[in-house]
C-alpha cells in the first residue's frame, strides 16, 4: 500500500516537542493509524522526491511558525510539488499554515488577520456548501475547534469553495477540486498542546486560558475522517 505523506512545514517549540512530540506526531496520533503508514518529509527537502504516477495515497501538510507573507525560501518548490500532486489527483489536507500554503499555491492570497490573532477553542460555522462536502458533511453546523493563527486566506483560489468560517476568519476551511481541503483550525491539537500555545505563544495567563480550552471532539475527527474518505 502507498504511504501517506506528511509534509512537515515547520516545528513546534522545543519544550513542547520534548513533552508531546512535534506536528507530525500529533497528526499521526489523531489519525488512529500506525506510524508505519506514513512518510514524514521536511518541506525544505522536497527536491529529494521522485514523483512517479501518484506516489502517495494522500498528503497532509502540517502547521508552521513561518508566515507565507515572509516568502520563506522553500515556497516556490513547494508550490510546484503541490501542483504536481493535484495533477496526479492525490488527496491533500492542509492544516493551519498548510491550509494557507495550499491557497497560495493555487492562486489565493494570504494576509494578516485584520482583527488580530485568533487562538484557543473557537466556534466554527459551516457554510451551506459544506453540507454535501465529502469531508465536512459529518460535522455539525457549528462545532468547536482549536485555532492558533495570525494570518488568513483572505482570497480563495479560483473555483475553491468556502466550507466554514470563524469569528475572525471568513475562510476557516475550503475545498478545491478534485480532492484538496484546507482547514485553518488544528484538528491535531489536544488541550495540553493548546494550553502551551496560549501561554508561550500568545502570552495568555492560566486564568484567562481556562475559557479557551473547551473540548473539541468534532474537529479532532477531521483527520481520520479525511483518511477514511480518500483511502
Amino acid at each position: 500500500m502507498k504511504k501517506i505523506l506528511i509534509l512537515k512545514a515547520g516545528s513546534s517549540f522545543l519544550e513542547l516537542k520534548t513533552q508531546k512530540g512535534d506536528f507530525e506526531d500529533w497528526i499521526i496520533a489523531a489519525s488512529g493509524k500506525s506510524s508505519k503508514h506514513f512518510k514524514v518529509l521536511p518541506i525544505d527537502q522536497i527536491n529529494s522526491l521522485h514523483l512517479d504516477q501518484k506516489p502517495f495515497a494522500a498528503v497532509l501538510i502540517t502547521g508552521s511558525h513561518d508566515n507565507i507573507t515572509d516568502n520563506p525560501p522553500y515556497l516556490q518548490n513547494t508550490y510546484t510539488l503541490l501542483k504536481k500532486l493535484r495533477e496526479q489527483m492525490v488527496p491533500i489536507l492542509g492544516i493551519c499554515f498548510g491550509h494557507q500554503l495550499l491557497a497560495a499555491a493555487f492562486g489565493g492570497r494570504v494576509t494578516n488577520l485584520k482583527k488580530g490573532p485568533e487562538f484557543g477553542a473557537v466556534k466554527i460555522k459551516k457554510t451551506s456548501q459544506a453540507q454535501n462536502d465529502r469531508l465536512f458533511a459529518f460535522l455539525p453546523q457549528e462545532f468547536w475547534a482549536f485555532m492558533s493563527h495570525q494570518q488568513t486566506v483572505q482570497k480563495l483560489p479560483p473555483k475553491a469553495i468556502t466550507l466554514a468560517s470563524s469569528p475572525k476568519d471568513q475562510n476557516a476551511a475550503f475545498y478545491l477540486e478534485p480532492n484538496i481541503w484546507g482547514v485553518q483550525f488544528h484538528p491535531e491539537f489536544d488541550q495540553q498542546i493548546m494550553a502551551f500555545y496560549l501561554k508561550h505563544h500568545f502570552n495568555i495567563s492560566d486564568k484567562e486560558a481556562k475559557s479557551l480550552l473547551l473540548p473539541c471532539p468534532q474537529a479532532s475527527a477531521v483527520i481520520p475522517q479525511f483518511l477514511e474518505k480518500v483511502l
